[in-house]
């Protein structure tokens, strides 16, 4: 059985998609497959399906969520498919034995890019990244926006986009430019203050022969920091520009990606 988190939710058991019902179970099911192999407190799981404001017997309610979810879930094959939603306390667990979910394998990748970019394994790295990333469908929880998940969920956008811009660091070195220049510049459009994103931009198109249009994204970026968040440009991408103005060889070294952040964003439980 798969779960998916990343985009809209569902759940597929042998290429059958099982209907989950309305936003609660969706959320429940989302709260509980976050942390897939763990105990779920049942307190957090009220939290993650009401908020603030809880209904009258918020316990009564998730035991009936609880029960209807699993019952919707052995649809598919009653007789021989076991549900792996146990009761333990002081909650409920997602067993992983036969269960698996698209956000546990997005975590367990961007562990794996991290070993291999600190052992200096650049293209391994780039290719895991990737391959995190393919598992998006569009916003995490996307049918499920409580607000806790609506909470999760934007931590999770904010690690991606990190992801995004250290692949792009990574394909730098690996003498991808144009790839580069054109898949994330699509994206800087979107996230036109992101620094980092705007830097691998700009030695991106540098690196492709489009020195003019390298310099027109700095002026763009500055126009833009300086009006949405009243600041100057940061001193990576100040350096890039002053490496540009004076075409310095550096640019087509892969030194200049040291003066770059090239972390992996970090896999820990959003929740």
């Amino acid at each position: 059985m798969h779960v998916y988190l990343l985009g809209p939710i569902e759940v597929v058991h042998r290429e059958w998609q099982i209907p989950l019902g309305g936003c609660h179970k969706r959320a429940l099911l989302a709260a509980l497959a976050s942390e897939a192999g763990k105990v779920v407190p049942a307190g957090r799981l009220i939290d993650a399906l009401w908020g603030e404001r809880p209904p009258a017997q918020p316990r009564t309610k998730l035991q009936g969520y609880v029960s209807g979810l699993r019952k919707e879930l052995s649809r598919p094959e009653p007789a021989t498919l076991r549900w792996p939603l146990v009761t333990r306390e002081p909650g409920y667990l997602l067993s992983t034995d036969r269960v698996a979910v698209d956000l546990l394998d997005y975590r367990a990748l961007l562990q794996r890019a991290a070993r291999e970019l600190d052992g200096g394994q650049v293209a391994a790295a780039s290719d895991h990244l990737g391959q995190a990333l393919g598992l998006w469908r569009g916003p995490a929880y996307a049918d499920a926006r409580t607000p806790v998940l609506c909470a999760m969920a934007a931590a999770l956008e904010a690690q991606r986009l990190l992801a995004i811009e250290c692949k792009s660091e990574c394909d730098l070195q690996l003498g991808r430019s144009d790839a580069v220049a054109g898949e994330l510049g699509i994206l800087l459009s979107t996230h036109p203050t992101r620094e980092r994103m705007r830097a691998a931009v700009m030695l991106a198109l540098y690196r492709s022969g489009c020195r003019a249009e390298a310099l027109e994204s700095y002026r763009i970026g500055r126009v833009l920091l300086r009006e949405q968040l009243g600041i100057e440009p940061g001193p990576v991408l100040q350096r890039l520009h002053e490496l540009m103005l004076r075409d310095d060889p550096q640019l087509v070294s892969q030194g200049v990606l040291n003066c770059l952040t090239r972390a992996i964003p970090p896999a820990a439980d959003p929740a």
